[in-house]
């Protein structure tokens, strides 16, 4: 067991170490590039901080344990929107929202959520399904696109230092993805030793365990981002990695090998995963704003979550 422990152990490192490289590196490119905060937020932070899940749906669905893939889709997407972002208010401090962008970044995520789940309950997730998630993902983020304010970063580098710096920035971006696939290997292998050591269900595991280690990059990128006061790029991370999680990496695995799910909890999670992110988004847009009593609120949340997975 002490190996079993050391693999997990060197996975969730490998994930927290590599993730936040990928992101700044990201971050960095798309600056460069001059995209608006939201969008860096949204796309570039949202799919960096999601390479996890991306890269433990891979994995898993090719090991032939579809439940680890929905379990970590479903187990972020509740963790993120609730403890995560709870957990950047109450160590990062206030967080000023504007209303418009957060209806616009709440209702993508819902939608995301409703398209997951609605594939998820069959119990089946096929190949065409997965195709079409990761279809749908492309679809949203077109369409949201349009409703993002404009607002762009400026540049303000020569043209040697702009090409030495993106070579740079491509080539950490290289380097952190390896490590981040080679930690969700090590994870996800983890998980079905213990899984079958000890009579548990992956899908309970992978929602406890690696939902909330694959949503580490969330934390640490939304803290940094609320001490630095860039309220957009949290926002952007948070809705942004549940869209991602809930189409192109929960179908970024089945595509290439189906998924067949066990458990009566994935539907009743499936539901509240709908209803709180719809109460979470109702609530940050009538406040405009995420205090501390907030925050609190958001955790108590997930801890709510976790009774019916005994279902």
């Amino acid at each position: 067991m002490m190996i079993e422990l050391f693999s997990l152990l060197f996975g969730v490192f490998l994930l927290i170490y590599c993730s936040p490289k990928v992101v700044s590196s990201s971050s960095a490119l798309a600056k460069i590039f001059k995209i608006s905060p939201l969008l860096i937020g949204m796309l570039v932070v949202g799919i960096g901080t999601s390479i996890p899940e991306i890269s433990n749906s891979i994995i898993s669905s090719l090991l032939g344990h579809g439940d680890i893939n929905v379990g970590n889709a479903i187990g972020s997407s509740i963790s993120q929107i609730t403890l995560i972002l709870g957990l950047c208010v109450l160590t990062g401090g206030l967080v000023k929202t504007k209303r418009d962008d957060v209806l616009v970044l709440g209702c993508g995520a819902a939608l995301s959520a409703i398209l997951g789940v609605s594939i998820i309950i069959k119990g089946v997730i096929s190949q065409l399904d997965g195709l079409l998630l990761m279809i749908c993902y492309i679809i949203l983020v077109i369409i949201l696109r349009n409703y993002i304010r404009k607002g762009y970063f400026p540049v303000g580098i020569g043209e040697r230092v702009y090409k030495a710096r993106k070579l740079k920035y491509c080539a950490v971006l290289a380097l952190s993805l390896s490590g981040v696939i080679i930690g969700s290997y090590a994870l996800v292998d983890t998980v079905i030793i213990i899984s079958e050591s000890f009579g548990l269900p992956e899908f309970i595991i992978s929602f406890l365990a690696i939902g909330i280690s694959t949503s580490l990059p969330e934390l640490v990128v939304g803290v940094s981002a609320v001490r630095r006061k860039e309220y957009e790029l949290l926002l952007g991370d948070i809705f942004g990695s549940n869209m991602v999680d809930l189409t192109l990496s929960l179908g970024a695995g089945p595509v290439l090998a189906a998924n067949i799910l066990s458990g009566g909890a994935v539907r009743w999670i499936g539901l509240y995963l709908i209803m709180v992110t719809l109460a979470v988004t109702a609530l940050i847009a009538w406040r405009k704003k995420i205090d501390k009593k907030t925050g609190v609120l958001f955790i108590l949340l997930y801890f709510a979550s976790i009774p019916l997975l005994t279902i």
